[in-house]
């Protein structure tokens, strides 16, 4: 009985752990025709809400907190050029300080 508990904790843990939240980072706002990023240690992620940077221009520093998400519905219904530019994944924006 104490293994099946431990085990859940463990299984727990890690599903908390995958979904990962990140804060208080610095980013450099990043916009192409292919979408609007945040990049962070050298690294772009796709910014799912978007419309929260509409205000910011390519190259502007912020401050901010975001989650990693595995799906984007906006993304389904919107149109992009065809130049690729590589990511590191799906976010969605927390707080943005700038």
């Amino acid at each position: 009985m104490v293994m099946k508990k431990l085990l859940v904790i463990v299984c727990a843990s890690a599903l908390l752990a995958s979904c990962a939240s990140v804060s208080g980072v610095e980013a450099v706002v990043v916009k192409d025709c292919t979408g609007t990023y945040v990049r962070v240690s050298e690294k772009d992620y796709l910014v799912c809400n978007k419309e929260l940077l509409d205000q910011n221009q390519s190259g502007d520093t912020l401050r901010v907190r975001f989650e990693k998400i595995s799906h984007c519905p906006r993304l389904d219904t919107t149109i992009v050029c065809m130049m690729y530019h590589q990511h590191e994944g799906l976010v969605k924006l927390k707080k943005i300080n700038k």
